[in-house]
C-alpha cells in the first residue's frame, strides 16, 4: 500500500473511487481499515491525555497492522484555537504519512446543519469546551473544510469527512447538504476522497439507495453501534453493489453504561467483522484511547488493550 520516500518515510499513494471500490494510483483496490483516535487536542492537552507521539502512529502500523488512522476535529476546538492545524494536525497528519497511514479528517459535528441544532448545546465553562463541542452550524463546517482542504488536500494521504453524524434531519434534506460539502471539500482539493455519513447519528443509510450524493470520489459510512441493531446490514448489501461503503465507527463494551456501546464479542463485534468481510467494506473502530469510550486501551503503557481492543487488533492483523 505505502510507496516509499527518499525522505525515508512511507507515504500512501492518492485513493480515489471506482463504481463500488476504492482504488490507488496503481490500480489496487484498497480495503481501509483502522482505528479512530481521541481528537488532538485532547491527546496534546497536559491535563487531559497528556499522550501526543509519533510512537502512536508506528505503533498502530507496525503493530496492529492498521491501515488508517481517524482524527476528529471537534467544532468548537478548531474554532477557538488559531494553532490547531499549524500545532496539532501538522504533525499527525506527517506522522502517519512517514508510516504508511491513510488520514481520514472527520469534521465532528453533530445535529442538523440546516437548523444548527447539536448535541450538548451548551458546555461552556466546562475545559476545554468554549460553548458548542459538536456545533453543527453550516458556515462553520463549510469555513473550516476550506481550511482543511486547503491545507491537506495536496498529501494523498488525507481524506476528509464534513460532517461525523447527521441527526435530526430527513436524507432527502442531508442530501443535498452533503453535496455542498463536498464540494466546498473539492473547490480545495479537486479528486478528495470524502467520506459522507448517514443519518441517525451517522447511522442510516437507506436514503442513499434511491437519492444517491451525486459527487465523485465518495464513500458512504454508516455507524453501526450495537444499540442500533442489525438492519443496517440490508442496506449496506445493496449499496455495495453501486458505491463504496465503510463502517465510518463501531465499538463496543460489555456491560458498558452507555445503553447504546452495550455489547459483546459474539452477538455484535464477530458478526460484525464478518460482514465487513463478506461484503469487503472497510471498517474504522471508535475509539483508540485509554478512557473515552468504548476505550481500546487500557492504558497507555504498553499499550494494554480491552476486550474490545484486542478483538480490533486482531482482526487488523488478520488472525
Amino acid at each position: 500500500m505505502a510507496v516509499d520516500d527518499p525522505g525515508g518515510g512511507l507515504y500512501p499513494p492518492r485513493l480515489h473511487t471506482v463504481g463500488s471500490s476504492v482504488m490507488d494510483e496503481a490500480g489496487r483496490e484498497i480495503i481501509l481499515r483502522g482505528v479512530t483516535m481521541a481528537d488532538p487536542f485532547f491527546l496534546a492537552d497536559p491535563g487531559l491525555s497528556n499522550h501526543f507521539c509519533e510512537a502512536d502512529f508506528s505503533v498502530l502500523a507496525a503493530q496492529w497492522k492498521a491501515g488508517i488512522v481517524r482524527l476528529p476535529v471537534h467544532p468548537d476546538l478548531f474554532q477557538h484555537d488559531p494553532s490547531y492545524m499549524e500545532r496539532l494536525l501538522d504533525p499527525a497528519v506527517e506522522w502517519a504519512g512517514r508510516h504508511g497511514l491513510y488520514v481520514l479528517l472527520g469534521w465532528y459535528a453533530h445535529g442538523n446543519p440546516l437548523t444548527g441544532k447539536s448535541e450538548r448545546s451548551d458546555r461552556a465553562g466546562v475545559y476545554p469546551w468554549h460553548g458548542n463541542p459538536y456545533n453543527a452550524d453550516l458556515g462553520l463546517a463549510r469555513s473550516a473544510l476550506t481550511a482543511l482542504a486547503g491545507r491537506y488536500g495536496e498529501k494523498p494521504w488525507v481524506l476528509f469527512e464534513p460532517f461525523n453524524e447527521p441527526v435530526w434531519i430527513d436524507w432527502r434534506d442531508w442530501r443535498p447538504v452533503a453535496e455542498d460539502l463536498v464540494d466546498t471539500i473539492h473547490a480545495a482539493a479537486p479528486g478528495a476522497v470524502v467520506v459522507v455519513s448517514g443519518t441517525d447519528w451517522g447511522y442510516n443509510l437507506e436514503g442513499a439507495l434511491s437519492d444517491p450524493v451525486d459527487r465523485d470520489n465518495v464513500i458512504y459510512s454508516t455507524h453501526p453501534y450495537p444499540g442500533k441493531g442489525s438492519g443496517w446490514k440490508r442496506v449496506v448489501r445493496k449499496l455495495v453493489e453501486t458505491s463504496p461503503v465503510i463502517i465510518g465507527e463501531w465499538g463496543f463494551r460489555r456491560d458498558a453504561c452507555q445503553e447504546n456501546l452495550d455489547g459483546t464479542v459474539e452477538e455484535y463485534a464477530r458478526p460484525l467483522l464478518e460482514f465487513a468481510d463478506e461484503t469487503g467494506i472497510g471498517w474504522i473502530g471508535w475509539v483508540w484511547h485509554p478512557f473515552w469510550e468504548p476505550p481500546m486501551l487500557l492504558s497507555w503503557d504498553g499499550y494494554r488493550t480491552t476486550e474490545f481492543g484486542e478483538v480490533v487488533r486482531a482482526a487488523l492483523a488478520g488472525r
